[in-house]
C-alpha cells in the first residue's frame, strides 16, 4: 500500500513501539497524528519530525477527545492508517476491570 500523502493516527505514538510506528510511518511519507497522553514526549516527537508530525492530546476513553485527533489527522491528508497502541489505564485510576473496556473499546 502506498501512503505517500495520505495522513496516519497512531494512539500510544509517543514512546515505543508507538514511536517506532511513528517514524515509520513518516518515513514512508505519510503525515501522522501523534494521538496519546504522554504530552511532553509526543510534542517533542512532533517537533523533532517536523511538518510530517503533530501531536494532538488524546484521551482514548472519551468520544470527543478520539473525534479532535481523527479530525486533525483529516486535515493533513486523507486519513489511511490507523495504529492503536496505546497503553491501558493507570494503575489506581479506577478498578482495572472497569477500565480496560473504556480503553480497548
Amino acid at each position: 500500500m502506498k501512503i505517500e500523502g495520505a495522513s496516519s493516527i497512531v494512539t500510544g505514538g509517543a514512546g515505543g513501539f508507538g514511536e517506532a510506528m511513528v517514524r515509520r510511518l513518516v518515513g514512508a511519507g505519510s503525515k501522522v497524528v501523534i494521538a496519546g497522553l504522554a504530552e511532553d514526549r509526543g510534542k517533542a516527537l512532533a517537533d523533532y519530525l517536523g511538518d510530517a508530525a503533530r501531536f494532538v492530546l488524546t484521551d482514548v476513553t472519551n468520544e470527543e477527545s478520539v473525534g479532535a485527533a481523527v479530525a486533525a489527522a483529516s486535515e493533513l491528508g486523507p486519513l489511511r492508517v490507523a495504529v492503536i497502541v496505546h497503553g491501558g489505564p493507570a494503575a489506581g485510576a479506577q478498578p482495572q476491570w472497569r477500565a480496560l473496556p473504556a480503553c480497548d473499546l
